[in-house]
C-alpha cells in the first residue's frame, strides 16, 4: 500500500530536503508571496496555527518570523528525522509526529497551512484529512494550502489529466518522490464535501521579475505555465 509507505520516504531524504527548503527558489518567488498576501490577517500573537507536514519547520520559522507567538504553533509530521530537524531550527514550538489522516490533537486552531503535503495523499487520505482539519478548525478558521499545480504532475507522466493517480517526479533537492496526481476540482470537491467554504483558488506562475533571484532556477520553471496551485478556505 504506497499510501502508508509514502511519507516515511522522507526520512533518508530529511538532510537534503531540509538544506534545499530554505534556499528554495519557487519558495522565495511563488509561494512565500503568497502566504504574505493570503496570511496577511493572520499575523499576530494570538493566531493559534496547525503547521500540516510541518517538515523541517520552514513554515513554523515563516510564521515566527510574520509575528505568531511560537508557542501557539503545533507542527506535525509523520518523519521522524525531518521533526528532528524542525526541533533543533524552530525552538519553542510544540512539534509531534502524527498522522494527518489519523490526525487526534486536543487543541483547535485559527489557522491551518499545510505546505506541499497534501500531494503525498491518495483520494481517501485527502478526505479523511480535510475532515481532521474541518474538525479541529474554530469556527471561520482558515485553511490555506499550496501543492504541484496538476497541469506540472501530469506532465511527469503525460498520462490522461482528468485520471487519479501517483506519478513519481524528480526533485530538486536530488531525489525522486512519488506524489498523487489529481485535478484542482478533486482538492475542492473534497474541500466541500467535508464542510468547507471555498475562499481563493489561484494557479501559481514564476514572475518574471524573479529571474534575478536566480537565472538558472527561473529558467527550470519559465515558460511551463502554472507551477503551484494554492487554495484557500474557512470552516462556516
Amino acid at each position: 500500500n504506497m499510501q502508508k509507505k509514502q511519507p516515511a520516504a522522507y526520512d533518508p531524504q530529511a538532510e537534503s530536503f531540509a538544506g534545499f527548503a530554505t534556499g528554495s527558489f519557487s519558495w522565495k518567488a511563488v509561494e512565500r508571496p503568497l502566504f504574505d498576501l493570503q496570511l496577511r490577517d493572520y499575523f499576530n500573537l494570538d493566531t493559534k496555527v496547525l503547521d500540516a507536514g510541518c517538515g523541517s519547520g520552514r513554515i513554523s520559522a515563516y510564521l515566527i518570523e510574520k509575528g505568531i507567538s511560537a508557542k501557539n504553533i503545533v507542527g506535525v509530521d509523520i518523519s521522524k528525522k525531518l521533526l528532528e530537524l524542525a526541533h533543533r531550527h524552530v525552538p519553542g514550538v510544540k512539534f509531534v509526529r502524527e498522522d494527518l489522516r489519523d490526525l487526534r490533537l486536543d487543541s483547535t486552531f485559527n489557522l491551518i497551512t499545510a505546505h506541499m503535503v497534501l500531494e503525498s495523499l491518495d483520494g481517501l487520505g485527502l478526505k479523511d484529512t480535510f475532515k481532521n482539519f474541518f474538525n479541529l478548525l474554530e469556527k471561520n478558521g482558515a485553511l490555506f494550502f499550496i501543492d504541484t499545480h496538476p497541469l506540472r504532475t501530469n506532465s511527469y507522466d503525460s498520462g490522461d489529466f482528468h485520471t487519479e493517480r501517483w506519478v513519481t517526479a524528480p526533485t530538486p533537492w536530488g531525489h525522486q518522490n512519488t506524489v498523487f496526481h489529481r485535478t484542482a476540482e478533486g482538492y475542492t470537491n473534497a474541500l466541500v464535501q467535508a464542510g468547507f467554504k471555498i475562499d481563493a483558488v489561484d494557479d501559481l506562475q514564476v514572475p518574471q521579475e524573479t529571474r534575478s533571484l536566480d537565472e538558472k532556477e527561473y529558467e527550470r520553471y519559465a515558460n511551463k505555465g502554472p507551477i503551484r496551485l494554492a487554495i484557500k478556505a474557512h470552516k462556516k
